[in-house]
């Protein structure tokens, strides 16, 4: 056991190690330009090369926006990449108008000339999503700075056949919903044609197979197309684009830290629970249904507290403005589901009994581990870890509004095993995918999260994989509970814009 512990940490330091190399060559620095954060990435034998701010979307950060500015960094760009209004490190507000976004995009545009030498005339602008809308804005109405723009999953935006300059539309083969909009900016801007970098009418709309709202970040596709028509643009030799895979080096550190704990768990928390009951044994385990919950009687509380907690969520947005509620976007809505439907199911469900100081042992650990595989390497690849600022006020009531669910899911736990906890994991996000995603369609202020739903799964059976082993050895569900709240809780304080 602990040799492959010892193998899968060495897997995991690889991965690090790998993500790391990823900006060997570089210049990274990072700075703020009137209240905007910054980060420029620029190759350190560069003169005078050309540049372009990469913009992320809504609910991104320049963090989501990284791997795209390493690919175009690592080719010969100067890159800027901003944290926009409201998002990240940017304590700013969301402008609905969207006239903070532009004014923020300009900034790291000035930034790139006057502090990194690229040539005034030779700044492109790349935005995802969101950031599609507010570069493409700038482009309107900003044309005398703006070499090109290249949106990827574009939104809106008022485009002629002249404005904006050099327009390249991507999306993903699956994001419909993207697709349709970039055909029907192509024909409002005039259809495909034209050179790039000759009269600034050039127009083309790429689909990258494979790849959907988030995924296309990070698809070397994307970065290639994105890469071609900027050098077609800036008069550049054409040259090989090297894949840049900060994503998979992720998930592969990710897992390397979650085997090596999965492996060690048995005889870390046995060790621990013996010493404490003063025995070299493990507590006796629990036995399905041993807590008064059989798989029935917890699928029934699961789909009772999942509708009447999403019933009364429809219910008060009908007579509440949640889309305001406390001043963050999403977050605070998402919140109050968790919290309906977690008190609900857990009243339904079966008995999680009292925490003990064995519980502070379990959060603190499993804790630490979350943070060792999900967040060390985050920042470096696609999410910040800190919730700076006034986002750090968040994260206390996100977590308790979520208490209540991660309580009911992790008492459903036990006694579970193998298939058991494979099953109710399933069980459970059927559920939460079911009722976030009627909730996300009737309720004002939540529509953005069914972009966000294939992550949801994924999220919960990471939880479900940390917390199983002190559910399954020590017998409590409080400690798990804590640290799938706190998680979860921590996602959406960092996530989510301020406005």
């Amino acid at each position: 056991r602990w040799l492959v512990a010892a193998l899968a940490l060495g897997v995991a330091v690889v991965a690090g190690g790998r993500i790391a190399a990823a900006t060997g060559g570089l210049v990274v620095t990072h700075t703020d330009v009137g209240g905007t954060p910054v980060t420029i990435l620029v190759a350190d034998d560069t003169d005078a090369p050309p540049g372009v701010v990469v913009a992320h979307g809504f609910a991104g950060s320049r963090q989501l926006m990284r791997t795209f500015g390493v690919a175009l960094a690592q080719h010969g760009y100067a890159v800027a990449l901003p944290d926009l209004a409201g998002h990240g490190a940017n304590t700013g507000h969301l402008d609905p108008a969207g006239d903070v976004l532009v004014a923020e995009v300009l900034r790291a545009r000035i930034l790139l000339v006057e502090a990194h030498g690229v040539p005034d005339d030779a700044v492109a602008l790349l935005g995802h999503s969101m950031g599609s809308g507010a570069v493409m804005r700038t482009g309107i109405e900003h044309p005398d700075l703006v070499a090109a723009v290249v949106a990827v999953s574009p939104t809106d935006a008022a485009v002629t056949p002249e404005l904006p300059p050099d327009l390249k539309l991507l999306a993903g083969s699956l994001e419909g919903r993207f697709v349709a909009n970039a055909e029907e900016l192509l024909a409002r801007a005039g259809g495909a044609g034209g050179t790039p970098g000759t009269d600034g009418r050039a127009r083309d709309l790429e689909v990258v197979p494979g790849v959907e709202h988030v995924s296309i970040l990070f698809n070397p596709s994307a970065h290639v197309a994105a890469a071609t028509w900027l050098d077609a643009v800036t008069g550049r030799t054409p040259a090989p684009l090297e894949p840049v895979w900060l994503i998979g080096w992720w998930l592969l550190a990710l897992g390397g830290v979650v085997l090596a704990w999965r492996v060690a768990a048995p005889s870390l928390v046995d060790g621990w629970t013996g010493a404490r009951h003063g025995t070299g044994a493990p507590p006796v385990e629990r036995t399905p249904g041993s807590d008064g919950g059989s798989w029935r009687r917890r699928v029934i509380a699961l789909a009772g507290g999942t509708a009447g907690g999403t019933a009364a969520l429809v219910a008060l947005g009908r007579v509440l403005p949640l889309a305001d509620l406390g001043g963050m976007l999403v977050g605070p809505v998402l919140a109050l589901w968790f919290l309906l439907v977690g008190a609900l199911w857990w009243w339904m469900g079966p008995n999680a009994g009292r925490p003990g100081r064995q519980d502070v042992v379990g959060t603190v650990l499993l804790l630490g581990v979350l943070v060792l595989a999900f967040g060390a390497l985050a920042p470096a690849v696609w999410l910040p870890v800190v919730p700076g600022g006034v986002r750090s006020g968040y994260l206390a009531p996100f977590t308790v509004s979520v208490l209540p669910w991660t309580v009911a899911f992790t008492a459903g736990l036990r006694g579970r095993h193998g298939w058991g906890t494979l099953g109710w994991w399933a069980a459970t996000s059927v559920a939460l995918l079911l009722g976030v995603g009627v909730a996300a369609v009737t309720v004002p202020g939540l529509g953005f999260v069914l972009l966000l739903l294939p992550l949801l799964p994924a999220l919960l059976g990471l939880v479900t994989v940390v917390v199983t082993p002190w559910v399954r050895h020590a017998g409590s569900v409080w400690g798990p509970a804590l640290t799938a709240a706190g998680f979860l809780g921590w996602i959406m304080a960092v996530l989510f814009p301020l406005t």
